[in-house]
């Protein structure tokens, strides 16, 4: 059962978290969206479902991602997804198309890029791209396109926010060896910021590795950073941790 995903998880262990009947999945919107569990021909609960194959972990040192938190307490649920089934909503959100064409949002842990134009119903709540919104958004859809497939990381205790799931993007080794943690590696190049969110034991990404990440993009002016306007927002913002990008009054007002 997956040699490389280094553990074995079995219908008893998975039924612990989902329950017998999927409850888990159905709760998250992923039952009957096309994330019905197919660990093999073990733990696919003899279902029809055509979706990703998920593997539970027991324990986040299980697996070999850069960036996790090592204090985590709990399991880690890993979606396997076809990177042709992701697109990029903006830099810090994905969105993931099932087999049966339902769709379902992940919202990047730890990090907050800079905002895009999207279409709303409300005129009020459109705002124009923010500076670096379109390159960042574009070097997560470079990142993703160069794999053939990732691993979504997330906390099945975790919840959600606005219906998205909080997921680590990861890539998938063919051959093993440490797998890229593609959430630090848009805080590396400065292409987003690091949002601490929640109870930070709780969380799967390393805050210490993510908040270092940020500093050292920051100091390089990698990225967005290498715009004055945010640096400014920067110093602005700095030690207000509840802060997001999608909270400037007006975005349009952040230029080179």
């Amino acid at each position: 059962v997956g040699a490389a995903a280094g553990v074995g998880v079995g219908i008893v262990a998975a039924n612990k978290i989902f329950g017998s009947d999927d409850a888990y999945l159905q709760n998250e919107g992923l039952g009957h969206g096309g994330f019905r569990g197919q660990r093999s021909q073990t733990t696919d609960f003899g279902s029809g479902y055509q979706g990703v194959n998920w593997d539970l972990y027991d324990s986040i040192g299980q697996l070999n991602v850069q960036g996790l938190n090592k204090n985590f307490k709990g399991r880690i649920l890993a979606l396997n997804v076809d990177t042709d089934q992701v697109q990029v909503e903006d830099a810090d959100t994905v969105a993931i198309t099932m087999k049966d064409g339902n769709i379902k949002y992940v919202r990047l842990a730890g990090i907050d890029a800079p905002e895009v134009a999207h279409d709303n119903d409300d005129p009020s709540k459109v705002f124009p791209d923010q500076p670096g919104g379109q390159e960042a958004k574009k070097r997560l859809e470079q990142l993703i396109s160069k794999e053939s497939s990732i691993r979504i990381l997330i906390n099945p205790e975790g919840g959600q926010t606005y219906d998205r799931l909080i997921g680590v993007l990861a890539t998938n080794p063919w051959f093993g060896g440490e797998a890229e943690n593609i959430n630090l590696e848009m805080l590396q190049e400065g292409q987003a910021t690091y949002l601490p969110f929640g109870k930070l034991k709780e969380q799967i990404f390393s805050p210490k590795e993510f908040e270092s990440a940020q500093a050292s993009a920051l100091e390089g002016k990698e990225g967005i950073f290498s715009l004055s306007g945010w640096q400014a927002y920067m110093q602005a913002t700095e030690g207000k941790t509840s802060v997001t990008n999608v909270s400037l009054t007006d975005p349009g007002t952040l230029v080179p």
